[in-house]
């Protein structure tokens, strides 16, 4: 898409904000509303909290035995790091997980060119890999970071573990 297209797009979602009754913020006024409101006390103990909540059920995921093991030299998923990162891959560990224990089952999806992390069931098979996928972070996850675990889970099946852990090797060392 175009810088131009782009700023086309911004224009008419704002317009129809602005029609809506929202008060439409852009550039500076944007990001400092954004770092004014995160500051605030409540703000911060909620994002501490979340944290701290995320960390103890990613601990709890990886403690348990799996059969898809992170392997050294491999890359990330999401190039996020931290519990984000976890996050995506307890998420595609149980998927794959589920899909093992499922082998029948022929889960489709639909998203947008475009839209990163939108990204909706198209099928019941979908909805129970979903929620298997969605379960293991117990639903605390990013559009971008189902995206990024549904996509690259259906790849795996596709293509398998050995290939999914050498490609990721390969990227990491082009890093």
């Amino acid at each position: 898409m175009t810088e131009d297209k782009k700023d086309d797009m911004a224009k008419t979602l704002n317009k129809i904000g602005e029609d809506m009754g929202f008060e439409v913020m852009e550039g500076k006024e944007a990001i400092d509303f954004i770092n004014e409101e995160m500051n605030k006390p409540e703000h911060v103990k909620a994002i501490k909290e979340n944290a701290e909540y995320t960390d103890k059920l990613l601990k709890t995921f990886f403690a348990k035995d799996h059969k898809y093991k992170w392997q050294p030299g491999m890359g990330e998923i999401s190039g996020m790091g931290g519990s984000y990162e976890q996050g995506c891959r307890a998420m595609l560990i149980a998927g794959l997980e589920y899909l093992d224990d499922h082998p029948n089952l022929d889960p489709r999806f639909k998203g947008w060119k475009g839209a990163y992390g939108v990204l909706v069931d198209d099928n019941e098979d979908a909805k129970k890999l979903d929620k298997a996928v969605l379960d293991a972070v117990d639903r605390e996850c990013t559009g971008a970071m189902h995206h990024a675990a549904i996509e690259t889970i259906l790849w795996i099946r596709h293509n398998g573990w050995k290939r999914f852990v050498d490609s990721m090797r390969e990227a990491r060392a082009r890093q």
